[in-house]
């Protein structure tokens, strides 16, 4: 294939983004069978603002999640879509019945599939720690097809506008850039929404965009929390990666 010079600088620059993602698998914190919390009388009195799980959470980890808070409180206030409602209202309906909390999901087997192997998740984001947006960034639709021929297994788009600049849109553009490869090879990668998960609404805007799994920081939110999250997911047909670093 003969590449152009922004060809070249679009390989380049997802070799740069891509990386491997250290976490547990996907099902590696078994849920423990519990009632969820009951059914708020609107979606932003259901945003995480009370105290903090059992765990100690680090001061940064407390900081960092009490920010999200209320950017996903103001979201709520704002008014979500009618579709994000619609999964929303499954994932609080949902009481795990039928759940096989140990089988392995299509991502896990994916990113798991060879012993002694390494599964790269390409990595999308705007926004570089230390170093503000990434001003000739190219867009979700002309990294994609990259990521896909230069062997990726997965895309993680960093969904928080905080850390990474992207948002569910970014996500939504990258699954719809995937799926075009449907029938191709190589064919679509399953898309991550890499956002710091603190509520489930969160996690119904992922599937909303397409995303058929998220990422949850387990020094965020704490035990109790990573297997509420995790279940939630399971509700949507969603995995979940488990960040411990």
């Amino acid at each position: 294939m003969k590449q152009t010079g922004r060809g070249r600088s679009a390989v380049n620059l997802a070799v740069a983004a891509a990386c491997a993602l250290t976490a547990c698998p996907a099902h590696s914190f078994a849920p423990v069978a519990r009632p969820l919390s009951p059914s708020p009388s609107s979606v932003s009195s259901a945003v995480v603002g009370g105290p903090t799980t059992t765990t100690s959470l680090s001061a940064i980890g407390v900081f960092v999640r009490k920010a999200k808070e209320a950017d996903v409180r103001k979201y709520c206030e704002d008014g979500p879509s009618e579709s994000v409602l619609g999964l929303y209202k499954q994932i609080k309906a949902y009481d795990g019945s039928g759940d096989d909390g140990d089988a392995s999901g299509e991502l896990q087997s994916i990113l798991t599939k060879r012993k002694g192997t390494i599964s790269v998740v390409a990595e999308y984001k705007r926004k570089l720690e230390g170093s503000g947006f990434v001003t000739d960034i190219l867009q979700p639709e002309i990294l994609s097809p990259v990521f896909r021929e230069f062997g990726a297994a997965a895309v993680a788009v960093l969904a928080d506008e905080r850390m990474g600049g992207c948002t569910y849109d970014d996500v939504k553009a990258m699954v719809e850039e995937q799926e075009e490869a449907r029938g191709d090879v190589p064919g679509p990668l399953p898309v991550i929404s890499s956002d710091l998960i603190v509520d489930e609404i969160q996690i119904a805007q992922a599937r909303d965009a397409g995303a058929v799994a998220v990422t949850v920081t387990y020094s965020v939110v704490g035990p109790e929390k990573v297997e509420q999250f995790i279940k939630d997911a399971r509700a949507l047909n969603m995995e979940v990666i488990v960040n411990v670093a």
